[in-house]
């Protein structure tokens, strides 16, 4: 919200992209992610990851989520935090979800405890539709 950040993106021009056929979604074998905090306690992204766990290892043994912290000038100029999912099946099918700390002008982050929980029932919630890939990549 404060701005600060910078995005760079780059694409090589293609003449055409052959379609590929997906019918078979697969159990999924493993959940790998990513917790991320800046210009906050490093400790909020161990949070999120305990509280996505607690959720996630109920169904799946192999959960393992990356943290973190950035600090100083290079973060850009707010402060947050937030986690991103991503479930792979055996048929190498990818789903994802992710959440951040609401960060509205006149309420708090809210608690990384609650951010890791809503992330980690948004991946369930994915996987129990039963498609190939996740809904914010289907047409």
């Amino acid at each position: 919200p404060l701005g600060g950040g910078e995005v760079v993106f780059s694409c090589p021009i293609t003449k055409g992209i052959q379609p590929i056929e997906l019918l078979n979604e697969g159990k999924v074998k493993r959940v790998r992610g990513v917790a991320y905090t800046t210009k906050v306690s490093p400790q909020f992204a161990a949070r999120m990851v305990d509280s996505a766990r607690a959720v996630l290892n109920d169904f799946l043994p192999d959960v393992w989520v990356y943290t973190d912290h950035c600090k100083g000038e290079a973060c850009g100029n707010s402060p947050g935090y937030g986690i991103s999912l991503v479930a792979e099946t055996i048929a190498r099918s990818l789903k994802s979800a992710d959440a951040c700390a609401s960060l509205q002008e006149d309420e708090a982050l809210g608690s990384p405890e609650a951010v890791g929980h809503r992330v980690a029932e948004r991946l369930l919630a994915e996987i129990n539709l039963d498609g190939v890939v996740d809904t914010a990549h289907q047409a």
